[in-house]
Formats: structure tokens, sequence, C-alpha cells
């Protein structure tokens, strides 16, 4: 999440469930006013973030969405 804030200027961050915590991911999340959805870890795969990001751009298209494959 941190890398988001910091490298990509990201305005909102995605996070799975098993690499999130509430200490001291939430509360810093919290403390800045950081919006953050946190997913379930099959969710996370990248074949389900590549039709999570083609959804949110149908359902939002004022926001621009941003798939950022995995290395």
């Amino acid at each position: 999440m941190f890398h988001f804030i910091e490298k990509l200027a990201a305005d909102m961050a995605i996070c799975i469930d098993d690499d999130f915590t509430c200490r001291p991911d939430g509360a810093y999340a919290i403390d800045a006013g950081f919006p953050v959805a946190v997913v379930n870890h099959p969710v996370s795969e990248e074949f389900s973030m590549k039709l999570l990001a083609g959804h949110l751009s149908e359902k939002f298209p004022q926001v621009p969405v941003h798939h950022i494959p995995q290395h």
C-alpha cells in the first residue's frame, strides 16, 4: 500500500487480506484519510484484478482505473 501512495500517487489502494494488517496499514490509512478496499486473497488473483478493473471502469467512467500487471 505504501508503494502505491509514495511512488504512484494513488488515490486508493485495493489490498488483499493476507497482506494487509490492521497495524500499521489500517491505522495509517485511517489517519491519512487514504481509502483502502481489502479483498479476500482469491479475488486478488491476476485474472480477477483484470475483471475488477474493467468492471470499475464501466461503473465509474469518470474515474481513471489502471490495472497494473504482476511481475
